[in-house]
């Protein structure tokens, strides 16, 4: 294969990967969900590390259950970060706090209930 086919394929398995991990958090319960993203915000890998928070195409935050655009960009702006920043440009500071948030009893704020 020519570089530019490789670069593509490359570039389409990266996307794939991101769907089937945004697959697997929104068939979570929303507690679940949120330890799975805190649990990969406290040691993000390259896979993780190129997600965008909240804006692009395929964001992290919203993906978990009950979380809307307005709520995941009020846990973001909650860390001083802003939603169209991937998760390997967030400083640990900012990666931590959206870590205790989305670990927090209160459910990070979402305002909305998880069916029992």
């Amino acid at each position: 294969m020519t570089q530019h086919m490789d670069a593509l394929a490359q570039a389409q398995a990266i996307r794939l990967a991101h769907a089937a991990f945004r697959r697997e958090i929104a068939a979570l319960s929303q507690r679940e969900g949120m330890g799975i993203v805190a649990a990969a915000l406290d040691d993000p890998g390259e896979m993780v590390g190129r997600m965008r928070l909240t804006a692009g195409r395929y964001p992290l935050v919203p993906a978990i259950r009950g979380f809307g655009a307005a709520s995941a960009e009020r846990l973001i702006r909650r860390a001083g970060a802003s939603g169209g920043r991937r998760v390997c440009d967030l400083t640990e500071r900012q990666r931590k706090v959206l870590s205790v948030a989305l670990r927090s009893p209160a459910g990070a704020g979402s305002g909305k209930r998880e069916a029992a």
